[in-house]
């Protein structure tokens, strides 16, 4: 209901306007309760599916927006749906399953506590999750979950849904923000 209809829900002969970007295990509820068109799901199995279930996790990992934004325009997706991606050890999983260096975005630090690496606070994950986007002009917070979990020292929202607008045609966000060229890197 936070999202635009689209064509070819009831009539798969049409070719839907947009799909939704989420990881493949929230792809059937997705398609199902929201009957939004979606790149990753679980309908079939991996072997056949594969490619496209990757497509999220590539999204998510990268740290170019240019990237990023290359993945959702290749999928034809408008929305992205993001969740928190460290506690839930989803962030790791999606690190194994790409064959990714999980050295290079985590650590221990002095204290034997987990320590997020500049990497993995450049990434699309936590640029979405944590930052909601900001500084990121095609992209728009257009839903936050009620339920709440403690996350970063804060109650942050389980699940996040972002308007992916490519062309710029979104409406301007009630805070102006610089330019991504001229964004400072994430702390």
């Amino acid at each position: 209901e936070h999202t635009e209809p689209t064509k070819g829900d009831d009539d798969l002969s049409i070719r839907p306007d947009y799909s939704v970007l989420a990881t493949w295990e929230v792809g059937n509820a997705i398609a199902y309760i929201a009957r939004r068109p979606t790149v990753a799901n679980n309908f079939v199995g991996w072997p056949d599916n594969r490619e496209a279930n990757l497509k999220p996790y590539r999204f998510l990992v990268a740290d170019s927006l240019a990237d990023a934004e290359a993945i959702l325009d290749d999928c034809g997706a408008r929305y992205v749906v993001v969740t928190e991606p460290v506690i839930s050890g989803q962030f790791a999983r999606m690190l194994d399953v790409l064959g990714m260096d999980q050295d290079a975005y985590f650590g221990m630090n002095v204290e034997g506590k987990l320590e997020i690496r500049r990497k993995m606070a450049n990434t699309m994950a936590m640029r979405l999750y944590i930052h909601d986007g900001q500084y990121m002009k095609h992209f728009r917070l257009v839903f936050e979950s009620s339920a709440k979990r403690p996350v970063a020292g804060q109650l942050r929202s389980v699940y996040k849904i972002f308007e992916f607008d490519k062309w710029g045609l979104l409406s301007p966000t009630p805070t102006t923000a610089p330019s991504d060229a001229s964004r400072p890197p994430p702390s």
